[in-house]
């Protein structure tokens, strides 16, 4: 019996160890970077409803990572606007936009038209008109990249034979940007490996801490 329960505890010892070795991997293999706009903490710390708009390589990637900021910012006590609102709002605004332009066409037709004058109805399509729309405070404007032709060393099988491979470079960066001013409160930069195990949504929690901090009640 008391073999027995001294292997248990050896085993449970070293997945306690592989568990930390593993925590500091994931803590390595991730940095990011933040920062305030002088004079905006008392916006941040004021904001109560976002939208999250994201873009990146990956289309499905992207819409995880926000619904795992959502989550983060839900977690902060804040409110998030639906991606069907916003899906929508942008839907409405396009085809204003559109209408505007083609508006804009027939009365121009037949006189000499000013170069800019075509692409100005698009202007109104934009991150922070849709968040103003939806009654939002702050906007997060989003992108992911993948990078899959980084070459480490992944694997060591003897002293004298280092194999390298390709892994996944992930970056995210983040403004944050004030609805009622259109200017960047906050700006947050992430960078990972996917070789530390870290999930999305392992990832948006650590990208989105300073940002639950700035706007903690």
């Amino acid at each position: 019996m008391k073999s027995i329960a001294k292997s248990v505890a050896v085993a449970t010892l070293m997945l306690i160890l592989a568990a930390v070795q593993q925590s500091g991997s994931v803590a390595q293999d991730f940095a990011v970077r933040s920062a305030i706009a002088r004079g905006r903490e008392q916006t941040l710390r004021a904001a109560r409803r976002a939208v999250i708009l994201f873009t990146g390589d990956d289309s499905l990637r992207t819409k995880v990572m926000e619904d795992a900021l959502a989550l983060e910012l839900m977690n902060a006590g804040m409110e998030v606007v639906s991606r069907s609102q916003v899906e929508t709002l942008i839907a409405e605004k396009m085809s204003e936009a559109m209408a505007g332009k083609e508006g804009t066409e027939q009365k121009k037709e037949g006189t000499e038209q000013k170069p800019e004058s075509a692409s100005r109805p698009f202007k109104v399509v934009g991150a922070v008109s849709v968040a103003k729309e939806a009654r939002a405070n702050i906007v997060l404007i989003g992108t992911m990249l993948e990078d899959h032709s980084v070459f480490v060393r992944t694997e060591k099988r003897k002293e004298d034979q280092v194999l390298s491979g390709p892994i996944v470079m992930v970056g995210a960066s983040i403004q944050v940007v004030g609805v009622e001013t259109d200017t960047v409160l906050m700006v947050l930069v992430g960078e990972w490996t996917m070789r530390s195990g870290l999930s999305i949504s392992g990832a948006a929690s650590v990208l989105a801490s300073p940002l639950k901090e700035a706007v903690r009640r």
